[in-house]
């Protein structure tokens, strides 16, 4: 669970982690990319994740400000002590906007024959 992931920051000499295969990763909806933010945001002294390179400070900016992102819309119950840290770290940060780049489905068609004017809606994927 997280809260076994938490209990890993307790370990101060702890640099360098591998998770893999965990049985988390199966009920998380979050991509790779988003996983690996969130153990990077939960355990502040971990420098190396998964073999990869060195994390740097801004790869460890954006996996806190990603973090406080997630939980701020949770209810409080539910958001780790991580949470609070990095709200004092960082401070309230204002939600990404949400923006739809789908094209439209329906386009507006006008028919004209004479005085007689005809307005539809069509969907342009069927």
């Amino acid at each position: 669970s997280w809260t076994d992931i938490d209990r890993l920051s307790r370990f101060p000499a702890l640099k360098n982690l591998r998770v893999q295969n965990w049985p988390l990763w199966g009920k998380c909806d979050s991509t790779d990319h988003e996983r690996r933010q969130f153990v990077i945001a939960r355990l502040p002294q971990i420098e190396v994740l998964n073999g990869g390179g060195r994390i740097g400070s801004e790869e460890r900016e954006d996996a806190e400000r990603a973090f406080i992102r997630y939980y701020m819309e949770k209810p409080e119950h539910e958001r780790p002590t991580r949470y609070n840290e990095l709200i004092a770290k960082h401070g309230k940060i204002d939600p990404l906007v949400k923006i739809d780049l789908r094209p439209e489905k329906k386009v507006q068609v006008k028919f004209v024959f004479k005085e007689r004017v005809e307005v539809r809606y069509v969907d342009v994927y069927k």
